[in-house]
């Protein structure tokens, strides 16, 4: 399945399945052996009849229905990749950034004048005008995380205008964490963090990850079903339809759950094998970049990322869903590495 594809069947699932606030009513998704000639896709009453396409020369199943079917066509072009400063090339076209040299893109060297971080070569960022070396964990002075080396991320502590680079998910509960964004922190172990409102300021500390109320998986029938809680906080969870022959829907997972630990502790590991010249500074957590590190370890983390992320949806899945709509998830031909990576972290 393409990038492009992936999109498209995610953006389609999250329209069909929009929540209310009363009881859902969720589509039904099944194998089917009569569908209209050429058909992978007929919906009717509510079920999606489903059949894979087996035709070589039209491959495609496009999960945007016209009117209430999909017809089977030829597979669309996948999108030209670049190559990054430090990765792989074979000319200088290739490469986003900088040059071809010995089958790598080269950036610009210490002291060149820059304008983005992408230009500057392994181990540096760029500082303003030219490209300077980044930062050591427990050095101070940062005051982005694209300035400290890959393993580490900036920690600007209350009123400082100069951070310390402290090692991605290194920080116990109670730290603080300035790097607190929609209840998630790369410097937290727990990965989870929240900003609470001081006398002069706001502050984020690191907490325990929430976990949802109630064993895997979870029915649900209304958001009101799905709770978390990480004491002495309780957290309003998501009932989302699945992809079933059944209807039913479940309960989105929260980050404490098992499958996002799992995939929290594949991350933390990748992360901290992070070498300093790996690759270009604000590539840091994007797949091309964390592949290189472990590709076994990143494709683990790949795996757990996505069955947390998209758990309602990966439940009960007939073959036929497996095939079409979760394809991403179920072979490991699916190219979802950087929607997964996005949707789950950062």
């Amino acid at each position: 399945m393409s990038q492009a594809r992936l999109i498209c069947s995610l953006l389609l699932v999250s329209a069909a399945l929009s929540l209310t606030p009363e009881s859902l009513s969720c589509p039904k998704y099944a194998c089917a052996t009569t569908l209209p000639s050429g058909a992978c896709i007929y919906l009717v009453n509510n079920t999606h009849s489903l059949a894979p396409c087996t035709d070589p020369l039209k491959p495609y199943c496009n999960t945007t229905l016209s009117g209430s079917v999909s017809i089977c066509q030829a597979a669309p072009l996948p999108a030209p990749i670049k190559s990054y400063v430090g990765q792989f090339c074979n000319t200088t076209v290739t490469c986003a950034f900088g040059t071809c040299s010995n089958e790598v893109c080269v950036g610009k060297a210490q002291g060149k004048s820059c304008t983005s971080h992408n230009e500057c070569g392994v181990g540096l960022y760029c500082a303003g005008t030219a490209c300077i070396p980044v930062l050591r964990v427990g050095v101070e002075g940062c005051k982005k995380d694209e300035e400290c080396e890959l393993k580490a991320g900036c920690n600007l502590l209350m009123g400082s205008q100069r951070g310390v680079c402290e090692a991605y998910f290194s920080l116990g509960e109670g730290a603080i964490a300035t790097d607190c964004a929609s209840s998630r922190s790369k410097l937290c172990k727990s990965g989870v963090c929240k900003t609470v409102e001081g006398k002069l300021a706001k502050q984020s500390y690191c907490i325990a990850a929430p976990t949802l109320d109630g064993a895997l998986p979870l029915t649900c029938t209304e958001h009101a079903n799905c709770t978390g809680t990480s004491r002495p906080w309780t957290y309003p969870g998501l009932c989302s339809c699945g992809l079933n022959p059944t209807g039913t829907a479940y309960c989105s997972l929260f980050p404490g759950d098992l499958p996002y630990q799992l995939a929290l502790s594949s991350l933390s590991a990748l992360v901290a094998k992070h070498t300093f010249f790996a690759c270009n500074t604000a590539r840091r957590f994007q797949p091309d970049c964390l592949k290189t590190v472990d590709a076994a370890l990143f494709e683990t983390y790949r795996v757990h990322s996505l069955y947390a992320e998209f758990y309602p949806h990966l439940q009960g899945n007939d073959n036929c869903v497996q095939k079409i709509y979760t394809n991403y998830y179920w072979t490991k031909t699916g190219s979802s590495l950087g929607i997964a990576l996005a949707l789950f972290w950062f």
